[in-house]
């Protein structure tokens, strides 16, 4: 399933190393009955102005009742469908030994057929990780096929990529965080040779996913971004990619601020965040 709440973040634009909370006005929008009816039946088939008015035929009594006309339903189907801005959080490509697959997964824990299409219906971006043993799986050499393969199809349906840097790599004896000088080198140079060749395709990066529950310190996470943003924006590929971070569980303003005082926020584009209430349902 996908797990709307867990890519709830807070993406907060950086000016040097400060931090502000921008505050969002909504404004008001007047729509008809009709309007409001055609939205609920036929939102998800706004794709095309044909699926729209396919949807509307198969609602023809609901939408008479609702008192559209055939001029207002041609008008609505007509025009351009909202910008999906909802995104939600997958487990894509995260199958291991000590996380097998599900049975119902493709081979190596892709979507189910036919999964993306349908999350393209009412996402407009998906978040998974990107794992680093399956790029490199000998030193130095970088396989991209499997995340080819899934922008490929995620393209087909429109919906953008929010990748998650994240996890080790045995073949530098780094189990899950990237904490000595030669394996945070590693790491960096596969985050780089990935967003190079992945550049200019709508991706959004994050290095790493809730550091603060993971035992990896502000210092250590403060460290991997100082190496992986300083070469991320010395490469001409990829110095305009938006790299975001450190993505803490928890409004966890203390870690950030502790990342903040090591001067490695500069290197992002935005500081993110889960919102999670402090007990249960973590939900926003």
């Amino acid at each position: 399933g996908w797990n709307v709440s867990c890519v709830m973040l807070w993406a907060v634009p950086l000016l040097h190393t400060s931090m502000s909370i921008a505050h969002t006005r909504v404004d008001s929008v007047t729509t008809s009955h009709c309007e409001d009816t055609l939205a609920d039946l036929c939102g998800m088939d706004r794709r095309t102005s044909q699926e729209c008015k396919v949807c509307a035929g198969r609602e023809q009594q609901l939408l008479q009742r609702a008192g559209c006309t055939h001029a207002e339903i041609q008008i609505w189907c007509s025009r351009p469908p909202p910008q999906r801005r909802w995104g939600t959080n997958v487990h894509w490509l995260e199958c291991s030994l000590h996380n097998p697959c599900p049975a119902n997964r493709t081979p190596g824990g892709g979507p189910k057929v036919g999964e993306i299409a349908q999350l393209g219906r009412a996402f407009g971006r998906v978040r998974t990780g990107i794992r680093w043993y399956l790029v490199e799986t000998e030193p130095g050499v970088y396989d991209f096929s499997i995340y080819e393969e899934l922008l490929v199809e995620l393209d087909g349906a429109s919906v953008g990529l929010h990748g998650i840097f994240v996890g080790g790599n045995a073949l530098y004896n780094c189990s899950y965080l990237p904490l000595t000088v030669p394996q945070q080198q590693a790491f960096a140079n596969f985050v780089v040779a990935m967003m190079a060749h992945f550049s200019h395709r709508g991706v959004v990066w994050e290095l790493w996913n809730e550091p603060n529950a993971q035992k990896f310190s502000p210092a250590a996470y403060g460290s991997l971004l100082h190496v992986v943003g300083a070469m991320v924006r010395a490469n001409p590929r990829t110095e305009s990619e938006m790299l975001v971070g450190p993505t803490t569980s928890g409004v966890d303003v203390n870690y950030i601020r502790a990342v903040a005082e090591t001067s490695a926020l500069k290197y992002l584009d935005a500081v993110t965040l889960h919102p999670y209430r402090p007990g249960p349902p973590e939900s926003v």
